[in-house]
């Protein structure tokens, strides 16, 4: 079992409480409404408890989710009580195959990709879901900016503390290996209970390679930013952003 599928099984329990719910005005969600096709039916690779797959339910999309984790499905799922999610999918992402089913829209973010710890399998990645596209269909991903993601690391190690508090101490431990663009992250909650560790192992991506995987499974890139406001992607930008389209 890869890391990316592990972690909805360690995450599940501990993720809505760690990472909220969007507000409406957040600009994720400005963003994806500006690009995803109102007509048609919109996957989210990666989509967890429904953190943006429901708020852009409720923006009028028709949504459904892919997710590798039964136990984040089953969370989204006991949250659906209006039937909001069109499909819940349990498969991995790098070799879904969902029959005749294609979208008119698929987006992964919060880094989703990055957790897929190969190239080969990033490529597969982003192949399946080229492959799920209709025609003028469109692509949008966020991952981490690798210039970014690679700061802090003296002799390849990271430690950061993150939260301190009279319940919880939570530390980010890293170790960096440039050679294959992965980074071994785990994330300690310290509580008076115990101490849990929880897997967020990624690998980055560069610009030029995204560039590249685009174009290789067949796809046009139309946009690459460094954050949801389409700013311009430098070594200081928060993320990656990309838009592709699939030609008619």
């Amino acid at each position: 079992m890869s890391v990316y599928d592990q972690m909805g099984r360690a995450w599940a329990d501990v993720y809505d409480q760690t990472y909220p719910a969007l507000p409406p005005d957040d600009p994720m969600l400005g963003f994806l409404v500006r690009v995803l096709p109102k007509d048609g039916e919109i996957l989210e690779v990666g989509v967890g408890t429904g953190r943006v797959a429901f708020p852009l339910a409720d923006a009028g999309y028709r949504i459904a989710g892919l997710d590798a984790s039964k136990e984040m499905l089953d969370i989204l799922a006991s949250k659906d009580t209006r039937s909001k999610i069109t499909g819940k999918h349990l498969a991995s992402m790098t070799d879904f195959d969902l029959g005749v089913k294609r979208f008119t829209g698929i987006f992964s973010v919060f880094n989703t990709i990055n957790f897929v710890l190969s190239e080969e399998e990033q490529i597969a990645t982003f192949d399946r879901c080229a492959r799920h596209l209709e025609p003028d269909g469109v692509l949008v991903v966020e991952v981490v900016n690798p210039a970014q993601a690679t700061l802090g690391y003296s002799f390849g190690r990271s430690w950061q503390p993150q939260e301190l508090n009279d319940e919880e101490v939570t530390v980010i431990a890293g170790r960096h290996d440039a050679t294959g663009q992965v980074i071994r992250l785990k994330h300690l909650l310290l509580t008076g209970s115990g101490t849990r560790i929880l897997p967020a192992d990624l690998r980055y991506l560069w610009p030029a390679e995204l560039r590249h995987i685009i174009r290789y499974v067949g796809l046009e890139m139309t946009g690459m930013w460094g954050d949801w406001d389409q700013s311009p992607l430098t070594d200081r930008s928060p993320r990656l952003v990309l838009v592709a389209h699939k030609s008619a």
